[in-house]
């Protein structure tokens, strides 16, 4: 069974109604509809804090508009992953997007890639009879290139999860906001989480 830890950068006020009512999944992500997370490893807070300084703008309403960070377990069946970075798929993926004849602007636009990625996960699901609750990715992090602490061309993008059924998400909780010193040692995140909520809708 595949088990991820993700982490979801948001604000404080809003960490508040996700850990007692769960997410609301976006309807305009580059991988499709879905809660995106980022894969808990040495460098998440940061990517986190800086997907925040680019985003803080749009959450200026909110009554607390600083940077949280909640973690969650990832859990589905086998036959409920979909792993865009296997050699076959991202092969399929680049010949579909290759028939559309995307401009570099239209690939940046959200709205244009999430119709892309839904329309080709569900013919998938139709396909097979599956429902991939699971989608796995490689994707940029906003002006990832000017950050010379994310070693990108040793490692290659950072790894995401876009959870499609909230069925998916377990054990949400509220973690640390990283070290903005540098990197991480260990999981990813500063220690002192909280007790877990256990979410199932």
């Amino acid at each position: 069974m595949p088990s991820f830890t993700g982490v979801h950068a948001t604000t404080q006020s809003r960490m508040q109604g996700i850990l007692r009512s769960g997410f609301n999944p976006s309807s305009n992500g580059r991988r499709g509809a879905g809660v995106y997370f980022w894969h808990l490893g040495p460098y998440t807070s940061r990517i986190c804090e800086v997907w925040y300084q680019t985003r803080k703008h749009h959450y200026r309403a909110d009554y607390d508009p600083r940077l949280a960070i909640i973690e969650g377990d990832l859990e589905c069946a086998e036959d409920e992953y979909l792993d865009f970075e296997d050699p076959i798929t991202k092969d399929e993926v680049v010949k579909l997007l290759a028939g559309k004849n995307l401009t570099n602007t239209q690939a940046r636009d959200n709205g244009i890639l999430t119709k892309i990625y839904d329309e080709y996960i569900e013919g998938i699901e139709r396909e097979l009879g599956y429902h991939f609750v699971i989608v796995r990715s490689c994707l940029t992090f906003p002006q990832m290139h000017n950050h010379d602490w994310y070693p990108f061309e040793a490692v290659g993008l950072p790894t995401a999860y876009v959870v499609r059924d909230l069925q998916g998400i377990r054990n949400l909780r509220k973690a640390g906001n990283g070290d903005k010193n540098g990197p991480e040692s260990g999981s990813g995140l500063k220690k002192g989480l909280s007790e877990p909520v256990r979410y199932d809708k």
